[in-house]
């Protein structure tokens, strides 16, 4: 698993986890070249999470492929 975490990049469309919250997002948007930042939809995980609901930009190292 560790291989695959240090190669999976995500794309537009795909659900990721942000590792520091748990809350599922969709990749909507991606910039830059050498350090990647990827633009988040979240969704909360719970009603105390609905203030941080909304589009951030996160890089790799603060994200993980959602569960299938």
């Amino acid at each position: 698993m560790h291989e695959h975490e240090t190669t999976w990049t995500p794309r537009v469309g795909d659900v990721a986890r942000v590792k520091d919250t748990g809350q599922l997002g969709t990749v909507v948007k991606l910039k830059g070249v050498r350090e990647r930042r990827f633009r988040l939809t979240t969704l909360p995980v719970s009603d105390a999470a609905r203030s941080r609901v909304g589009d951030r930009w996160y890089g790799v190292d603060e994200l993980e492929p959602s569960p299938e």
